[in-house]
């Protein structure tokens, strides 16, 4: 598979797997705002679970030759931060 093929996999897999409480705003991004999210979609231990979006993560990093996709990357990389923070204070 080439990059841009993986990449649009794992964004499309990493919204299937988010809480129906986590819609999208206009500009495509998840929203920030909402409170008492159920978070056991991504409660899952072991390889399935927030692990492999790590994993999935550092493979596309990987895989740029250059910078070019890097803020793509990065908006990711921030909003699964944002998730795993929830997740950690729930």
């Amino acid at each position: 598979r080439d990059l841009r093929t993986f990449i649009a996999s794992m964004k499309k897999w990493w919204s299937s797997i988010q809480p129906v409480d986590r819609a999208r705003d206009t500009h495509s991004l998840f929203k920030h705002d909402l409170e008492d999210i159920d978070w056991s979609r991504l409660r899952r231990a072991g390889r399935n679970g927030m692990y492999l979006v790590v994993v999935g993560l550092m493979w596309w990093r990987e895989g740029l030759e250059n910078d070019e996709g890097l803020d793509a990357w990065f908006v990711m990389v921030e909003d699964v931060t944002w998730v795993l923070v929830r997740l950690v204070a729930t």
